[in-house]
C-alpha cells in the first residue's frame, strides 16, 4: 500500500500569488483564502474528494478538524471528526465528517454525514 504524504492543501507552502489565486477559481470556481494555506492534506484529497464533491468548502473542513463536535478513532487510526456546517441558501446546518490522518490534523476524506447525530455518544 503506497503512503500517504501529508502535503499543503492547496500544493502552496506561503501566501498564494494572484496568478495562483486566479488558477485555483479557475480550476475550481472557489477562491482560497490565505488562512487555508498550510493545512495538509492528502494527495487523494486535493484532486479526488475536492473534485468530486465541490460543495464542500475545505474551510469548513479545517474548523471542524481545530473544533470537532465529536471524534472518535477508527480502528486503522485514522480519526473521525463531526461538526455543523451551514451552507449559503440553507436555513437548516448539516453535519459534516472529515476524516483524518493518524496525526489527527492530515484531511484525507469529508463528506455530509446524514447518519450522523448530536445527541449519540
Amino acid at each position: 500500500m503506497p503512503t500517504l504524504s501529508p502535503r499543503p492543501l492547496f500544493g502552496l507552502s506561503k501566501t498564494p500569488t494572484p496568478t495562483e489565486v486566479a488558477r485555483t477559481k479557475a480550476r475550481t470556481g472557489r477562491t482560497f483564502q490565505a488562512e487555508n494555506v498550510g493545512v495538509k492534506a492528502t494527495r487523494y484529497f486535493r484532486e479526488q474528494v475536492l473534485r468530486k464533491r465541490p460543495y464542500i468548502d475545505p474551510a469548513w473542513c479545517i474548523q471542524i478538524v481545530s473544533e470537532p463536535l465529536h471524534r472518535e478513532v477508527q480502528p486503522d487510526g485514522r480519526v473521525r471528526m463531526w461538526g455543523e456546517v451551514l451552507r449559503p441558501g440553507e436555513t437548516a446546518p448539516r453535519f459534516l465528517r472529515v476524516v483524518t490522518l493518524e496525526d489527527g490534523e492530515t484531511i484525507h476524506n469529508a463528506f455530509f454525514d446524514r447518519r450522523f447525530r448530536k445527541d449519540d455518544p
